[in-house]
């Protein structure tokens, strides 16, 4: 019998995939409600919910008009008339909550605005409780009038035979059980689309798909238990904008003891032959001499067969193959996100990267052997647990390029940008579900959950963004940084070199950070000429204490920065200060540098990453021709002699991975100016001497087999 109801079940998710997804939820959605008796969403009755005891429902709620009776939000039907249980909004503004026969048991002290998101819950349950925004706001007496039991359906945004809702809601769930403030809180800021670890939600409309391909406005319930039909409510796309009331970017949450996820076997990740893994870590604590697990295809610290990937004993970022573990040179700090790689190839040559660079290269001469067991997130088995997080778990059946990895360190993936070979990418965004087209369900087990980051103030989220439209990262000059804020003092000052020597016309700015208390940050953007720009100052959003900073500052962005108005201000936003008023007319080239002042004593954080986009490039480097040239080329730079830029154009017949780097004299690497795939086409790339001394130098272009170099001069 179990077995049907998971494939059942199996059948119904994979309808959902199909019909249609990153860790960041850039294509949010929510439900519009026009009101009248047209437009809400309606459920055929389930055992589900039918739950006449004890139950939460909770949703976020955007009223914009008044009405003259009660719009209803969620209405279970009885008979005719009468209703099971029901939540609404009254003439005066103000939350109801009633029972059979339709009686309201509680009414709000509070006022829901207008045109404002507000999240609303109720809670049946010995006595009937009201919360808004998480805060207590009414608790009713003791509750003898709890709801009794019906067949018939549920309503969406209106009465069965009344006036409806007119405004919009999101993120509408029933729990079978009585949530309190702290569950409230904790849930009401995170977009949940499992079908594990949450087994007492019994109805989950999130509105939206598994991923950002094709329509992704849904009236799907996620807990696979009811089948939603939608009377005219419409979609309302709030992708690509930061949330007033949603954190987009979640972590699976290892903090806890017994805390680990699971995905059963398949042929996807049961590989026998090149692989690549790749995953946002951070890591809270460490016992030397205990290793943790990343991930294990086997239960055990040395298994017979197959991979893992883990922090040895040592802290060091190692790998297993089969009964072998190597251990590397790497260190995996403590209290930062750092990105871990491991790729295999089809010879059993092993790499390890950390944050996009290269640490060890290990021919282990061996292939991982086939097994049957499940691979294991966080654990081998049950043991050796990680404590802390992991974000963006990605494996694809191919050994990945290091321009392969750094393409996507920073840029979240899902069906619509991800590799062809057979692949899946776990976000964590409050989804156990692969983001990519790959049908892939993870299980959570014994206290694994998300990280909620809109709950407290020391949950870190990950620098990971997805603004396509700013073509990031591929446009950026982008850096990790590894630096505490503050770093000394009340100042942290980070320093990217720009090598495209163009007029400015048009800046962007990349920022991702941690901090306990952002609104005590002030941060500026410093040109090579010595200008700044203040882009942030004392920001506070909806909740004082989300220690998130991650966005780009964009002058074009119609999102003006407000204190108490985003819960989040990705993926992008308006400066505080105009960065083109500034920065316009200046050459490009040169040392950026970004300064961040911390004016609390009592609260510190950590810088993760950055970089800019000069005048929206969408690579780092110009591409003058999108013609099919005949061959590979690499002109002589020009000019040459030069002092201090010069240009370097090169042409690539097709779609590959490109390198462009210079060297000294001696042979010495000193710059690399392209590392990464490139469409067919003619390309221009800048060099800035400024940092080097006058001397020859050599510039290497290697493309699909073709490697060619030539001599350049630096005169000072």
């Amino acid at each position: 019998m179990k077995k049907k109801l998971l494939v059942s079940v199996m059948l119904i998710l994979s309808f959902m995939l199909v019909e249609s997804a990153d860790a960041q939820l850039f294509w949010n959605q929510a439900a519009k409600f026009e009101g009248g008796t047209n437009s809400y969403v309606s459920f055929r009755n389930s055992s589900s919910l039918s739950i006449p005891a004890t139950f939460t429902i909770e949703c976020w709620v955007y009223p914009v008009s008044t009405g003259a009776s009660t719009r209803y939000l969620v209405f279970k039907q009885d008979g005719v008339a009468g209703a099971t249980y029901y939540t609404g909004i009254n003439s005066s503004n103000k939350l109801v909550v009633g029972t059979s026969p339709g009686i309201n048991r509680v009414v709000s002290k509070s006022t829901i605005p207008l045109n404002k998101w507000t999240h609303i819950a109720a809670v049946f349950n010995n006595r009937f409780e009201i919360y808004i925004n998480g805060v207590a706001d009414t608790i009713g007496a003791a509750s003898n009038a709890h709801a009794t039991f019906s067949t018939d359906s549920l309503f969406i945004g209106k009465h069965p035979s009344g006036s409806g809702f007119n405004g919009m809601m999101d993120n509408i769930r029933i729990w079978e059980s009585a949530k309190n403030s702290t569950e409230i809180r904790k849930f009401m800021r995170t977009t949940l689309i499992s079908l594990t670890g949450y087994d007492d939600l019994v109805l989950n409309l999130p509105f939206q798909k598994l991923n950002s391909t094709g329509t992704v406005f849904t009236v799907s319930d996620y807990t696979v238990q009811n089948l939603g039909v939608n009377r005219g409510v419409t979609a309302v796309d709030l992708s690509g904008l930061p949330s007033p009331y949603l954190t987009p970017n979640e972590a699976l949450d290892l903090q806890e003891n017994n805390s680990r996820a699971t995905i059963p076997s398949n042929p996807i990740i049961d590989v026998t032959g090149a692989f690549s893994i790749e995953a946002w870590v951070y890591l809270s604590s460490f016992n030397t001499g205990d290793p943790q697990f990343i991930i294990s295809k086997a239960p055990g610290l040395v298994p017979s067969s197959a991979y893992r990937l883990l922090i040895s004993g040592n802290q060091l970022l190692s790998f297993g193959l089969n009964s072998v573990t190597y251990e590397g040179s790497y260190t995996v700090p403590l209290a930062k996100w750092t990105h871990v790689a491991l790729t295999l190839s089809g010879t059993g040559v092993a790499k390890m990267y950390a944050n996009g660079i290269l640490c060890d290269s290990i021919n282990t001469g061996a292939l991982p052997i086939s097994n049957t067991d499940s691979l294991y997130i966080g654990s081998s088995g049950g043991s050796a647990q990680l404590r802390g997080y992991i974000d963006e778990l990605k494996f694809v059946k191919k050994e990945k390029s290091k321009a392969e990895i750094n393409e996507f360190l920073f840029k979240t993936m899902d069906a619509s940008n991800e590799p062809s070979e057979e692949n899946f990418c776990l976000n964590f965004d409050g989804s156990t579900w692969s983001s990519t087209s790959a049908f892939m369900l993870c299980f959570l087990v014994g206290n694994a959950g998300f990280s909620n980051p809109g709950y407290g103030q020391s949950i870190p989220v990950s620098p990971l963004l997805r603004a396509d439209g700013l073509s990031f990262p591929s446009g950026f000059f982008v850096k990790s940084s590894d630096r505490n804020i503050p770093l000394t003092g009340e100042m942290v000052e980070d320093s990217i070199l720009v090598t495209n020597g163009v007029n400015i016309n048009d800046v962007n700015l990349f920022i991702s950070l941690n901090h306990q208390r952002p609104e005590d940050l002030t941060i500026t953007l410093v040109s090579p000429a010595g200008d700044s720009v203040q882009v942030l100052n004392n920001y506070s959003g909806v909740e004082q204490y989300y220690m998130n900073v991650t966005t780009i500052f964009d002058d074009q962005s119609n999102i003006l920065m407000s204190n108490g108005d985003y819960a989040d201000i990705g993926p992008s936003i308006r400066p505080l200060s105009g960065l083109n008023t500034v920065f316009s007319g200046q050459n490009a080239a040169g040392i950026w540098r970004l300064k961040i002042r911390d004016n609390s004593p009592n609260a510190s954080g950590r810088l993760n990453a950055w970089g800019v986009q000069i005048n929206n490039s969408t690579i780092g480097i110009q591409n003058v021709s999108t013609e099919i040239p005949d061959g590979f080329s690499l002109k002589q730079n020009y000019p040459n002699p030069f002092n201090p830029v010069t240009n370097i154009k090169f042409s690539v017949p097709k779609t590959g991975i490109v390198k462009l780097k210079v060297y000294d004299i001696l042979g010495k690497e000193v710059a690399v100016l392209v590392d990464k795939q490139l469409n067919a086409g003619s390309y221009q790339a800048d060099f800035n001497g400024s940092n080097f001394s006058s001397g020859v130098y050599f510039y290497k272009l290697e493309a699909e087999g073709f490697t060619e170099v030539k001599k350049m001069m630096l005169v000072k």
